[in-house]
């Protein structure tokens, strides 16, 4: 009797599991009359089938089957796999290399062939199901409706769907921006007061300027949006789905927006409105030229620092960020303090120098048999929380990692089937690889925190192993990939203390216990690109170069002390 898996999926939070169970029933009566012993179940909730990122559960049943753990998949129908035309030739070209049979209740047992057919199906209805959404929310707009989200200063009226009304108490906070945009005050300082003032944004938090005076193209401010002159104004940008990564990115449709008159929602009279509009594009001329276009400034890219996305601030404990960039060399500054005025931390820090600082205090203090001794005894101090944590983290970090493995599949379908350069192609194979290693590195350290007892003088070694190489790899290169992932396995956060002007910087880095005490080497097992093909049956290809990593910040860190750099 040959072994089985079942997969069922449903859409919407609007099903509800009772689908799952239905779908199984289908697939046991299948079994039973193929002969098939059904050794395990794998399932998605709520997720479409229009990709196959997020989906936790189809990603362990192809776990499974590149493991041969099983020899027949059984579904109700092929759609439950998925609906796109790309992805399941992908999946079924996966589970036939592995020697699996798919059998599904609409089909029988599938062929090539099914799976053509079904892949332009499902494709096409998916894209017929959107086009009428579209059109629907189309007529709504043309009617005065509002087909889409309700914007600030206005509420849904329960029985009226499309019908927000003004909500009095945020019209009074809209009208006080308009207000004071046409007395002089920049979206930065408006958001500042609102702050201050203690009046809660659009999110619930904090006032920044976007949400004033909003965000490119794609993205309506409160300064920019005609709803409140009465105008509905639809289909101003669609959201795509990328099919690198799954993530949807606005685009704009200045071709195909659809405009409806709501004179009911008008909250700014007409003559304000053209003044704040008239004071924008003025403002817009001065600072960016004729066009009033922005032009992108210089920025760097979170991959290329070290400390980037890790340092928070001694004051308030927030995020901070890299503020500006002085011939080449970015300074960071507190991000409550930058945009919010919300922090009285305002100093701004070398990022160049504070890694210096960083690298110096880790060969310092780490190595140090007291520090040591004081880490060990608040790795055993939080041991129990720890190991409740864990859990969450552990979830997480296989979500990061499934999705990273749909990438790595992906690229591997591209080299094979692409007139792609064969390079390019597998320098981001290379790279989405690094990021695989990293978060399986990740995933062993929070396994080994998880099962670890008592710290084993065999621990000892290899966490002094693991500091001289990480300062010595990272003195060499900080910005290497391997080198940056071994850090963030090591170090959480970087918690920078206020000093007074041109004094040593003064910081307490915050280590992962698991990483410092577990006895696990905190560098990467990385795969070539050649060895990925293989594995996947795919012939060898040239080797590119990897690109950038990152990793989910663990929340549960030990205290490496307080250092003071050198001055």
């Amino acid at each position: 009797m040959k072994k089985a898996v079942t997969y069922a999926r449903y859409s919407t939070d609007i099903q509800q599991d009772r689908s799952i169970a239905d779908q199984n029933l289908v697939c046991d009566r299948l079994a039973e009359h193929n002969d098939l012993n059904i050794v395990e179940r794998f399932s998605d909730r709520g997720k479409s089938g229009a990709t196959r990122f997020d989906r936790d559960g189809l990603q362990a049943m192809m776990d499974a089957a590149r493991a041969r753990k099983f020899e027949v998949l059984i579904v109700e129908n092929l759609e439950r796999l998925a609906r796109d035309e790309e992805d399941l030739p992908h999946i079924y070209k996966r589970l036939t290399f592995a020697g699996i049979q798919v059998l599904a209740e609409s089909d029988g047992w599938i062929t090539p062939l099914h799976i053509q057919m079904r892949g332009m199906v499902g494709s096409m209805q998916l894209d017929s199901t959107r086009r009428m959404t579209r059109r629907g929310h189309g007529g709504r707009a043309k009617e005065g409706k509002v087909p889409g989200s309700v914007a600030y200063g206005y509420r849904i009226v329960l029985g009226k769907k499309g019908e927000p009304e003004i909500n009095p108490d945020k019209a009074k906070i809209v009208r006080r921006i308009y207000a004071e945009y046409l007395k002089g005050a920049s979206p930065r300082a408006i958001a500042i007061g609102l702050t201050r003032d203690g009046i809660p944004s659009p999110a619930g938090g904090r006032w920044n300027a976007p949400t004033i005076a909003g965000g490119g193209t794609a993205r309506y401010g409160i300064l920019t949006n005609p709803m409140y002159v009465g105008r509905i104004v639809w289909n101003k940008n669609r959201q795509v789905r990328n099919p690198d990564n799954g993530k949807k990115v606005k685009r704009a449709t200045p071709d195909n927006q659809v405009e409806g008159n709501a004179e009911r929602l008008r909250i700014i009279d007409q003559e304000t409105w053209d003044a704040a509009q008239a004071l924008r594009a003025g403002r817009a001329r001065v600072h960016f030229g004729p066009s009033g276009r922005s032009k992108r400034s210089p920025f760097l890219a979170r991959s290329k620092h070290l400390l980037a996305d890790m340092l928070r601030c001694g004051v308030c404990g927030g995020h901070m960020r890299i503020r500006s960039m002085t011939r080449g060399t970015p300074w960071a500054a507190c991000a409550a303090a930058d945009a919010h005025d919300a922090c009285s931390h305002k100093h701004t820090y070398d990022l160049d120098r504070l890694q210096r600082d960083v690298l110096a205090g880790m060969k310092k203090h780490l190595l140090d048999p007291e520090a040591f001794e004081e880490a060990t005894r608040a790795y055993r101090a939080r041991r129990t929380e720890n190991n409740k944590r864990n859990h969450a983290e552990l979830t997480d970090v296989r979500k990061q990692l499934s999705r990273v493995e749909v990438q790595i599949d992906r690229l591997v379908d591209a080299i094979t089937n692409s007139s792609a350069p064969i390079k390019a192609l597998t320098a981001k194979l290379d790279a989405a690889e690094a990021e695989r290693g990293g978060l399986a590195k990740r995933l062993q350290l929070l396994q080994a925190d998880t099962n670890v007892v008592e710290l084993h003088p065999s621990a000892i070694k290899t966490y002094k192993a693991n500091i001289v190489q990480l300062h010595k790899a990272l003195s060499e290169n900080a910005l290497r990939l391997e080198n940056r992932v071994a850090f963030r396995n090591l170090i959480d956060s970087i918690v920078v203390h206020p000093t007074g002007k041109r004094m040593p910087y003064e910081f307490s880095p915050y280590g992962r216990p698991e990483a410092l005490m577990s006895g696990v080497s905190i560098f990467a097992t990385r795969r070539t690109s050649k060895e990925i093909l293989q594995e996947q049956g795919f012939a060898k290809c040239d080797k590119g170069k990897p690109l950038n990593s990152s990793l989910a910040i663990s929340h549960k860190v030990i205290s490496l002390g307080r250092w003071r750099a050198v001055a």
